[in-house]
């Protein structure tokens, strides 16, 4: 008998892995067998029928039940209190403004900003490199607060 040229046939679709999308042979790795239309064996009854009560590619286990809405309460409708309520939920000494306090925390954040690089160019280490972006972009972002609210 001679080597075949050319691709081999495609095996028959297989039950399991196969329907679950995994390759031709993928499955022939995980379920060796002499690969000429081997059915996989079957499954038992309860599986199968979890898994044809799930949605497709989505394993049951990593299903979540679906939130459910009251019907007495319509979507649309306002909510149960208003913004007037919010602010005045909030003391009064937050809507004073302060120049002095203000500036306290800019020169605060800009000390910081600074000691910050001083530390990641002293350090220079591969490893210090990212926790020095994710400080220096926190402290960035307080600079925006501090420039944007006053």
């Amino acid at each position: 008998m001679g080597a075949r040229i050319g691709r081999p046939p495609r095996p028959a679709p297989r039950r399991g892995a196969a329907a679950a999308g995994h390759s031709p042979a993928a499955d022939a790795v995980c379920h060796p067998g002499d690969g000429e239309g081997a059915a996989a064996p079957r499954a038992p009854a309860a599986t199968r029928a979890r898994r044809a009560a799930s949605p497709a590619g989505v394993p049951p286990s990593n299903r979540r039940p679906v939130p459910r809405v009251q019907a007495d309460v319509p979507l649309a409708a306002p909510p149960p209190f208003t913004l007037a309520d919010i602010k005045n939920a909030i003391p009064a000494s937050c809507f004073e403004k302060n120049a002095a306090k203000s500036f306290a925390y800019l020169a605060w954040d800009v000390a910081v900003v600074a000691g910050l690089a001083v530390a990641a160019f002293t350090v220079n280490a591969w490893w210090a490199w990212p926790l020095y972006w994710l400080a220096q972009g926190t402290m960035f972002w307080a600079l925006f607060v501090v420039g944007h609210d006053w």
